[in-house]
């Protein structure tokens, strides 16, 4: 999230909320970075919680091929 801020410290409840998600969905972490770097870009640099948990958990039903090889390569699909 750094990268993403031009160096800002992300917000504690940003953090909060991206390890609440990792925790419950149990997505391999380049997984994760896509997932968060997609809800910047769609939520206009916001971190919104329900948004965020239901594109995981759609991701993780669907067992996108990048979630089951987790490379990071590719965007997942929605």
């Amino acid at each position: 999230m750094v990268d993403i801020s031009e160096g800002a410290v992300p917000a504690e409840t940003d953090l909060k909320v991206i390890d609440e998600v990792l925790a419950q969905q149990n997505l391999p972490i380049p997984v994760m970075n896509v997932l968060i770097e997609y809800v910047l870009l769609r939520l206009d640099g916001k971190i919104s919680k329900n948004y965020m948990m239901t594109i995981a958990a759609h991701w993780k039903r669907k067992k996108s091929p990048d979630c089951q090889r987790s490379d990071g390569n590719g965007m997942g699909r929605t």
